[in-house]
């Protein structure tokens, strides 16, 4: 036990309870900046159909399926060191030349883009980006376009991405789903409500037994 002695009264504090106090202390002190990933990946357009290759082919290659990334540095401080990042395509779907991988170019001025390769497997693509990306900032983003599935190919399948470098120690991974030729998910909202207003745009504040009220669900289709 610590004895304190303040205007004749004795406190007596435990030794172990001022060794706690003196280990969040140290601990509070040590902490350091870290750079975390934020990655995201998302299908375009929702549904990958066979006839869009029609599509791709005559755009030469500029409207075709695709995935697009965005990962951002959700830390406290500057990535260091290269950044790879894998995209592992679905089963029923394929990259095309990797020429045809679009990047965005480095933030704040930067001229440095993604550099991209296949990897283990051609459903897999490998990139990696050089520069320092700063806290609260995003990496280039990265669009790789992909063959139409065959028509056999139907039914929901996961794209997945993992990042990794740059100063995080552990990969991190996102997943975003791919629907194969199946209709168009349905655009909905389950309710919404009507709020009367008065000249001018102000409340209306009369008893909603003489203004009437609504309150109906909305079905947005397309």
């Amino acid at each position: 036990m610590i004895a304190f002695c303040n205007s004749g009264m004795k406190l007596r504090v435990p030794l172990l309870a001022v060794g706690l106090a003196l280990l969040v202390l140290c601990t509070a002190g040590q902490a350091r900046a870290s750079v975390g990933w934020l990655p995201s990946v998302l299908a375009q357009p929702t549904v990958f159909a066979t006839a869009d290759a029609t599509e791709c082919a005559s755009t030469e290659h500029e409207k075709c399926d695709r995935y697009s990334m965005t990962v951002l540095n959700n830390g406290d401080e500057a990535s260091n060191g290269p950044v790879t990042l894998t995209l592992k395509l679905p089963a029923h779907v394929a990259p095309l030349e990797l020429e045809e991988v679009k990047s965005g170019r480095g933030v704040g001025g930067g001229h440095e883009k993604w550099h991209c390769h296949e990897g283990e497997s051609a459903a897999t693509v490998v990139c990696t980006f050089e520069e320092p990306v700063a806290a609260g900032r995003f990496l280039p983003a990265l669009v790789v376009p992909v063959n139409a599935p065959a028509a056999e190919a139907e039914g929901e399948e996961k794209a997945e991405v993992t990042v990794e470098g740059g100063g995080v120690g552990e990969p991190v991974v996102a997943t975003g789903r791919t629907i194969l030729n199946a209709g168009v998910p349905r655009f909905e909202a389950n309710e919404f409500a009507v709020t009367p207003e008065g000249v001018a745009g102000a409340s209306d504040t009369r008893p909603a037994d003489t203004r009437g009220s609504s309150r109906r669900a909305l079905a947005l289709r397309r």
